[in-house]
């Protein structure tokens, strides 16, 4: 869905959220982040949560239009 979604609005960049942070063993194998860098229409960053943050401090993400994509 997320890949879906980059090649609908012709994204130029995907950005990740790594809820384990960035140790490679812990998310190499069956990941999220390594399905999506296999299929994804453009490059995928991915960044590891500050390690202050709290649930509470993580804005809530909407998903997207449906009316907003097919205008595009």
């Amino acid at each position: 869905e997320i890949a879906q979604l980059a090649g609908d609005v012709g994204a130029d960049l995907i950005v990740l959220g790594a809820h384990q942070g960035l140790d490679p063993k812990s998310w190499v194998t069956g990941s999220t982040a390594a399905r999506l860098g296999k299929i994804a229409p453009c490059p995928v960053f991915v960044v590891s949560p500050r390690a202050e943050a709290k649930d509470a401090d993580v804005p809530r993400i909407e998903p997207h239009c449906i009316d907003c994509v097919s205008a595009s």
